[in-house]
């Protein structure tokens, strides 16, 4: 059924895709795969309360099946890494920082999971094909590591200038913004490219766009953080 399922959204029939592995579940309800299967098919059909409500009921599931065969797909990082996303997508921030760092912990191998600077620039030449090398878009980087050290993360002026990045040595250096607030620095890249190509339409649409993520990791760092005394909020912790 699960199968059955994978083959319906392959095809891009959504609907067919739930009712397969809901009928999985059914049938299972014991296994952590068909809750997975039903969490992938909710993704595809960009139904955030879904992804978290079967990855939810997926990860309660944490002893595997001595008679089915266990997909490790479903015992790593992806319950845990949908439902960052989902979360995101909610609104709920904090809960969607908690998921992401389980699915780091899962899988810490996993260079998307925490971004380099060379994924960062890979990301935003996918999304926005342009005539700059990746020297011109490592720059850009580095300009906004800079604002983000000193603007928001208050970090001291001998810190921040730590943070100045060399070409190419330092591509496979983390970033500070980690997952899901990295699209940070896709959005960024994508602003710069349409305001360097002089298409300011796009740039305009870009921008709106960039400052809107950048605007969301703001809200979540000072709600969680001080950045002045240093320290987690004690009010933040105490609502949880």
């Amino acid at each position: 059924m699960r199968f059955l399922s994978r083959c319906y959204l392959a095809k891009g029939n959504l609907r067919n895709g739930m009712i397969w592995a809901l009928r999985a579940i059914a049938e299972a309800p014991e296994l952590r795969e068909p809750w997975v299967q039903a969490q992938e098919a909710a993704y595809a059909a960009e139904d955030w309360a879904g992804v978290c409500y079967f990855g939810q009921m997926a990860v309660r599931i944490t002893e595997k099946s001595g008679t089915y065969i266990n997909e490790d797909k479903a015992w790593g990082s992806y319950p845990w890494d949908a439902m960052a996303y989902a979360y995101y997508q909610a609104g709920d921030l904090r809960a969607a920082k908690a998921c992401g760092e389980r699915a780091l912990r899962e899988d810490p191998e996993n260079a998307r999971l925490f971004g380099k600077i060379k994924d960062a620039i890979a990301t935003a030449r996918a999304l926005t094909p342009d005539a700059f090398g990746d020297e011109a878009l490592f720059n850009w980087i580095n300009q906004l590591e800079g604002q983000l050290a000193s603007q928001v993360l208050l970090m001291a002026p001998a810190e921040v200038e730590q943070l100045h990045y060399t070409y190419p040595e330092d591509l496979e250096t983390e970033l500070l913004v980690a997952p899901p607030y990295d699209e940070v620095y896709t959005a960024y890249l994508k602003a710069k490219v349409d305001a360097a190509n002089g298409e300011y339409n796009k740039y305009a649409n870009s921008m709106a766009i960039y400052n809107a993520v950048y605007a969301a990791f703001v809200c979540w760092f000072c709600q969680l953080y001080d950045p002045v005394q240093g320290y987690i909020s004690e009010e933040v912790l105490s609502d949880g």
